[in-house]
């Protein structure tokens, strides 16, 4: 259901897809993991379809049609309002990837290498990925309902902590000047 401030949950969605599509997110992932990752897209997408509106309801179509009219305008407002901060489609195929096998692994994806801290988006990304992949593995449909919620929660935890030694290792870097190799 639309609220009286947004388009529905799926269409926000679906502007974000499309903004995965222009800015050539996938084209940065490194080949092996690239179909991985455009399955778990398209597999959104196809979740997310808006649903034909009916021409029987004439609210629901104006609606739809006003919010549709205005995409470019939310488009351009969004990467302006987030200049400072915008995630390049480079970090998402360098970052991914490495924190895959962090997860797979069990280990906190909170550095992208030895000494770099994780990018908090490239963290969040790669947790909804892996849950996503894991929820279509074999493991997934012959696993019991608490061990499911087990390995969410495990999901989870592993995403939250390794924002949390993240943002603490980012801001110790920020925080104590490197000593200069003459000291």
């Amino acid at each position: 259901m639309a609220s009286d401030r947004y388009p529905p949950t799926s269409y926000r969605l679906q502007l974000l897809l499309e903004e995965l599509d222009s800015q050539k997110f996938i084209d940065s992932v490194t080949y092996e993991d690239q179909e991985k990752i455009r399955e778990i897209i398209n597999e959104i997408r196809e979740y997310v379809k808006t649903p034909s509106v009916s021409i029987q309801d004439p609210i629901l179509t104006m609606v739809y049609k006003a919010v549709d009219s205005v995409k470019t305008l939310i488009t351009t407002t969004a990467h302006e309002v987030t200049k400072n901060m915008q995630y390049k489609p480079v970090s998402f195929g360098t970052d991914i990837p490495n924190l895959l096998k962090k997860l797979e692994n069990l280990t906190p994806p909170c550095e992208i290498k030895d000494g770099e801290p994780a990018n908090i988006i490239s963290i969040l990304n790669a947790g909804m990925i892996y849950k996503m992949t894991w929820m279509h593995g074999n493991k997934y449909a012959s696993a019991k309902r608490e061990d499911i919620e087990e390995t969410e929660r495990t999901i989870n935890a592993l995403v939250l902590r390794s924002i949390e030694m993240s943002v603490m290792h980012q801001n110790m870097l920020d925080n104590f000047p490197k000593k200069r190799v003459s000291e």
